[in-house]
């Protein structure tokens, strides 16, 4: 939805070149939007909710840890207490969370989870990151009207991706006004300027941000978005108890058909760090 809201609001200011008698600086309500916005994805939920309730599957909402090799207790969302349940198969699909830089004042930036709770957009924002996630977020706030900085370790962002998309995005997204920090050698400390008047963390349109870089650099932003990558959400989960086993970047080791090294437990997803949203592989890759 948020792509459609930006993309629609390129359409308009390009209208003129197609001869319509568009005015200048058509006004949009992001608040209103964001309230839409917020509708729509409770409405979808209910509708998962109501097809698993027609196929027969049972919902259960809490937080779930293995007691044994084939049980986990769930701790109950609506604080009723705790129950448990076993089984002949397990699948884990308990995605993961968005990585946060252990620096100081880094709570004060958000992650994309974060910006689905932005009702008024910020001025200036900066993006922390070169992935999908960071490039498409930076592309919808720039086609809206805020002023957008990347900040990537590199010259060119989507690094997974095939070099020729690499280099013509990163091309496109400076030629449409995305002001890219290129070789970035990562931030030192964040401070909030608005703390005496807004005494929270999250998105506010008073937010002002000070930026300094491991250089010594300053910058002042509205809101900063970290998008450096996604950690698998494991912590409460208790996966030694059956003896499961992780990778070296600490994902849920599987096999092509997603069996982990336990008879009768599986994984899919982000959690397995297999397959990130929409990869690629550059052309020098055997594929």
């Amino acid at each position: 939805m948020t792509w459609n809201f930006a993309s629609v609001n390129e359409v308009i200011k390009g209208a003129h070149s197609y001869s319509y008698d568009m005015p200048e600086n058509v006004k949009f309500h992001f608040d209103k939007f964001k309230k839409k916005r917020d509708e729509v994805i409770i409405r979808l939920n209910g509708v998962y909710e109501r097809n698993w309730q027609k196929e027969g599957i049972d919902l259960v909402h809490g937080t779930a840890k293995f007691t044994a090799q084939k049980e986990i207790e769930i701790d109950l969302q609506d604080g009723s207490g705790k129950t448990s349940f076993t089984a002949k198969h397990i699948c884990i699909a308990t995605g993961g969370y968005p990585r946060v830089p252990d620096i100081a004042g880094a709570e004060y930036g958000i992650t994309s989870d974060g910006f689905f709770e932005i009702e008024h957009l910020p001025k200036k924002i900066a993006i922390v990151g070169a992935g999908y996630i960071a490039v498409e977020m930076a592309g919808m706030l720039n086609a809206i009207g805020v002023e957008v900085h990347m900040f990537i370790r590199g010259n060119t962002f989507l690094r997974s991706f095939d070099p020729m998309i690499q280099q013509t995005m990163t091309k496109t997204y400076e030629d449409a006004g995305v002001i890219i920090h290129k070789n970035f050698g990562g931030f030192l400390r964040i401070e909030r300027l608005d703390l005496e008047t807004k005494p929270y963390h999250g998105p506010s349109p008073h937010k002002r941000l000070r930026v300094t870089d491991n250089e010594g650099k300053v910058w002042e932003f509205n809101e900063l978005l970290w998008a450096i990558g996604r950690i698998p959400q494991l912590a409460e989960l208790m996966i030694d108890v059956p003896g499961i086993k992780l990778t070296n970047t600490g994902h849920i080791a599987v096999d092509e058909f997603q069996n982990t090294n336990v008879e009768g437990i599986y994984a899919l997803g982000d959690v397995t760090g297999q397959a990130e949203l929409t990869p690629g592989k550059p052309l020098s890759e055997k594929v």
